[in-house]
């Protein structure tokens, strides 16, 4: 399968990704720690769902434009009320 891959391409592992998403959950919870992870490695909608999903109280994201640079993120950043308030009226 991996011969027939261009290069670059990167293999994800989908198992070890839920893996890892649920014991660095699972740490924070027994620990009584709020989880945000960074998104700045992944720049991906879909792992930062993941990682929401897996108990995430929230993400970090690099910028402003980060947190809408795609519709189907769903990422409402609330850094602050002002940012929140730029977010919503759409002038980041």
């Amino acid at each position: 399968m991996s011969d027939d891959l261009p290069t670059p391409s990167i293999l994800i592992d989908a198992a070890v990704v839920r893996r890892n998403l649920r014991r660095l959950a699972d740490y924070a919870k027994s620990h009584r720690l709020n989880l945000r992870p960074h998104t700045k490695t992944h720049k991906s909608t879909l792992l930062a769902r993941m990682q929401m999903e897996a108990g995430a109280v929230g993400l970090t994201i690099w910028s402003v434009h980060g947190s809408g640079s795609s519709p189907e993120a769903r990422v409402t950043p609330l850094a602050t009320p002002r940012l929140g308030a730029l977010v919503v009226q759409g002038s980041f």
